[in-house]
């Protein structure tokens, strides 16, 4: 157990380390972006591809990249909440571990306790993330139907484009729709209810 502990916040404390050292690729939660395997240049584009991570089960890529940054972020941080007393102890463990160990100063989790701190944050996080991914593959599995629906709106579905904001409908669907908002240059998933956007002249 102690040497689980240990390793873990070694893994902690390097990530850190290499997240410093080195600008890394775009990612989110430690998922790298991919853009020319997943496009989000137009919103077909962006449906398309989160239909291939489904397809590939890449559900942390989907969470991570296709789906609305906000709705995830909101998601991962309530549950990043639930879990950071548990880490902190966890961690204060492993520091301790390292202690006694004899571990470098520059290789064990810090001792200040805003440093700490974040760490915890960092690490609360990522698991809070990968919690998130795995709800939305539980949701895709429990609802088969959604992954068939999506492939018809990619098909046959009809873009209204707001700018920002665009829906994919079916002409014989009244009621429902398919979200999408556009943060940067590429288009995500969104979960939003409400009226169609004013198609853009």
């Amino acid at each position: 157990m102690r040497a689980k502990l240990c390793g873990m916040a070694l893994l902690c404390v390097g990530t850190l380390a290499l997240a410093q050292d080195a600008p890394a690729p775009l990612a989110r939660y430690g998922v790298v972006i991919s853009a020319e395997a997943y496009p989000q240049g137009t919103v077909k584009d962006a449906l398309a591809s989160a239909v291939k991570a489904i397809d590939k089960d890449r559900f942390e890529y989907l969470a991570a990249h296709l789906l609305d940054p906000k709705f995830i972020d909101g998601r991962v941080e309530d549950r990043a909440k639930q879990m950071e007393d548990v880490i902190d102890k966890e961690l204060r463990l492993a520091r301790d571990e390292q202690l006694r160990q004899g571990v470098p100063r520059r290789e064990r989790l810090p001792s200040d306790a805003a440093d700490f701190a974040a760490v915890v944050r960092q690490e609360a996080s990522a698991r809070a993330f990968k919690l998130v991914a795995r709800d939305v593959r539980a949701h895709l599995s429990e609802y088969p139907e959604s992954v068939k629906e999506f492939r018809r709106y990619l098909r046959d579905g009809v873009v209204v484009d707001a700018g920002d904001a665009a829906t994919v409908t079916l002409k014989d669907v009244k009621e429902e729709q398919i979200n999408l908002r556009k943060v940067g240059a590429r288009w995500h998933l969104e979960d939003r209810k409400g009226p169609e956007p004013v198609e853009k002249k």
